[in-house]
């Protein structure tokens, strides 16, 4: 999270300098998020094959447009199909933030994809909205997979994947379920309103012609104004009751936001939601919702 507001506010004061910051046609504001699915995918492995407690794991990286992503994945024993989740990290953290849980999970009968895109430069909408694309194509990437369920992925994201859940509810309909762990519901109400000493500092640094132009970017795609569209699939919500960043007024907007089927739980925790208690109920719940007893060992 602290990546997600630091690069969204203290940067772009230099970006609308030399970038226009405007959203996408207002008819359409998910075509921000598009991209060709035909194209190859160039799946590549990048290093050899590491094997953790009999759970192989790949270091792999994908064509997404012109540019890669890195990814890990890791695979169940044996032949599938498996289900499988897309997980995407906070923003102070990478690819292996997940990589403990997708080793559990692995066991448990489920493959993962561990993503990490690019980090957006400056806070640039455009930056965000690869980000999503990358995330996009994980999900053509486990499909492509003969060991994968294609009906059963599910996307967990934490702050920064969190915070970008709502515009992944509405563009990506191949995800059955999502785990949104701490996020913003409107990006563009916390660049306005944090009080946060740093963000207020920050904000009064910004000409206020370009902090307008830059909060005018990002207010189309606050998830509160899609997050509704993951209905008919489930959310699991997973807050903190320490965090820095995310308030309970927050916690509540985008719960109450979602359709159903949803649920929620709060922590005794920070921002890192790093607790056996979190890892052990989201687990629970991604069993249930990917269908334990249907995947094949």
């Amino acid at each position: 999270m602290k990546f997600l507001v630091l690069a969204a506010l203290s940067l772009l004061v230099s970006t609308a300098a030399r970038q226009s910051l405007t959203a996408a046609p207002e008819q359409n504001p998910l075509r921000m998020f598009e991209y060709d699915a035909k194209a190859p995918l160039d799946l590549k492995e990048e290093a050899p094959l590491e094997s953790v407690e009999g759970i192989a794991v790949h270091d792999v990286s994908f064509a997404v447009g012109a540019s890669r992503a890195n990814a890990y994945i890791a695979v169940p024993p044996g032949k599938g199909p498996f289900p499988a989740i897309v997980y995407m990290h906070w923003g102070q953290g990478n690819r292996t933030e997940f990589l403990p849980e997708a080793i559990a999970m692995a066991k448990a009968g489920a493959s993962s994809l561990l993503l990490e895109p690019a980090q957006p430069e400056n806070g640039e909408m455009a930056g965000y909205a690869k980000m999503v694309r990358d995330i996009r194509r994980a999900v053509d990437v486990l499909s492509s997979r003969p060991n994968v369920d294609p009906k059963r992925i599910v996307y967990v994201g934490h702050s920064l994947g969190a915070t970008w859940g709502g515009v992944l509810a509405a563009s990506e309909p191949r995800f059955s379920g999502f785990v949104l762990m701490a996020g913003l519901p409107a990006l563009s109400d916390f660049m306005q309103n944090s009080q946060r000493p740093e963000d207020v500092r920050m904000r009064a640094r910004m000409p206020k012609d370009a902090f307008k132009k830059m909060v005018d970017s990002f207010a189309p795609y606050d998830s509160v104004k899609w997050i509704a569209k993951a209905a008919p699939r489930a959310i699991f919500f997973q807050w903190a009751d320490h965090d820095q960043y995310i308030s309970r007024a927050d916690a509540e907007k985008y719960f109450a936001t979602a359709a159903q089927p949803k649920s929620q739980k709060t922590y005794f925790s920070g921002h890192e939601l790093n607790g056996w208690d979190c890892f052990n109920e989201r687990k629970q719940w991604l069993l249930e919702q990917l269908g334990r007893e249907k995947t094949s060992r």
